[in-house]
């Protein structure tokens, strides 16, 4: 397989950057997904809090089902619940 040059990758870079990140209805869908995260994340950081504390109540139990594919374990560090499971889980 042909390994492609450093000009290659930056010639991509500079597309995506100019063309795709700018483009109209990209930048839509870009700004209207904020308000969705931001109530997902809103939902999920109390339920993960509450998880490590050993008290999730029915609301924050259901926002954890949200997380299936990587569920937070009660024995997971801060970190581990909020940045590697929870982020990785809603990027994906």
């Amino acid at each position: 397989m042909q390994r492609r040059s450093a000009g290659y990758a930056g010639k991509r870079q500079k597309l995506a950057r100019e063309r795709v990140f700018r483009h109209r209805s990209k930048l839509m869908y870009e700004l209207a997904s904020f308000p969705c995260l931001a109530t997902i994340l809103d939902a999920l950081v109390p339920a993960v809090h509450s998880l490590l504390r050993g008290r999730p109540d029915v609301r924050q139990t259901l926002a954890l089902g949200l997380l299936d594919n990587d569920p937070v374990r009660a024995d997971d560090s801060l970190h581990a619940a909020l940045y590697e499971r929870c982020w990785i889980s809603s990027a994906a």
